[in-house]
């Protein structure tokens, strides 16, 4: 499901799977909730670089929800190509989108994207992501000076599922935060997350300048340990991990 332009709008209690891209991609939407759907099977056979479900470009000062959502099994198996050049700064990947880029990258749950003139609200909680093929939850070049971003009660677990020695996926299984750059950081309210990862992969990762903001606490890291770049006083002090997922 494509929603491309709009506003006031919420999607609810939808079942969408086996989409050969995106599961549903909200593109310069403003003031939308994408809540109590359940997403999975998608993005399988696209050189689009899709993912499960995501608010891409945002336009406006609103509020965009994706709350209580259901997302799994979302993986690319097909290498992210653009025949037209264009600035996909984040990526790490020198080749991105040319026709001899081989690793595959995508493939999120729940993810917010290239939304850096977006000054409004984005709210991503209670969703749970797992089996994707990269991350779970990702927050990305979303950057504005004015951009409220609250992570709360998300439950992310068994994703990775793209391989990192095969297809060079990046050590981020869990949650992760790309500011896209190393000058411009990425503000997020982190709260009550728990974020299972391999303990060779990443639970919370940050590409570029990353910042959890005032407030931000309780949240636990199963498996891999968070990016050093995080203050480690927003996790909670559990170590048993056996009952997160």
């Amino acid at each position: 499901m494509r929603v491309t332009s709009s506003s006031e709008l919420t999607i609810q209690d939808n079942v969408i799977h086996h989409c050969t891209s995106a599961g549903l991609h909200c593109n310069q939407c403003d003031n939308v909730t994408i809540t109590e759907n359940v997403v999975y099977g998608n993005t399988w056979w696209t050189a689009s670089a899709t993912s499960g479900i995501v608010f891409a470009n945002s336009q406006g000062s609103g509020t965009n929800t994706m709350s209580y959502n259901v997302v799994y099994g979302n993986r690319n198996y097909m290498p992210f190509f653009i025949k037209t050049q264009q600035a996909h700064g984040g990526s790490n990947v020198s080749n991105y989108g040319l026709w001899n880029m081989s690793a595959i990258v995508d493939g999120q749950g729940v993810y917010i994207t290239r939304n850096s003139d977006y000054e409004g609200v984005f709210d991503l909680i209670g969703n749970t992501a797992f089996d994707n093929g990269i991350n779970g939850l990702v927050v990305h070049k979303s950057t504005h000076e004015s951009v409220t971003t609250t992570v709360e009660d998300n439950r992310v677990f068994d994703n990775g599922q793209t391989s990192k020695d095969f297809e060079n996926r990046q050590t981020a299984g869990g949650l992760t935060v790309n500011s896209g750059s190393a000058s411009i950081t990425s503000n997020q309210l982190l709260i009550n997350n728990i974020v299972t990862a391999s303990d060779d992969d990443i639970s919370y990762q940050c590409y570029g300048a990353c910042n959890a903001v005032s407030g931000s606490t309780g949240n636990t890291a199963c498996g891999g340990s968070p990016n050093t770049k995080y203050d480690l006083t927003i996790f909670a002090n559990s170590t048993d991990c056996s009952t997160q997922a």
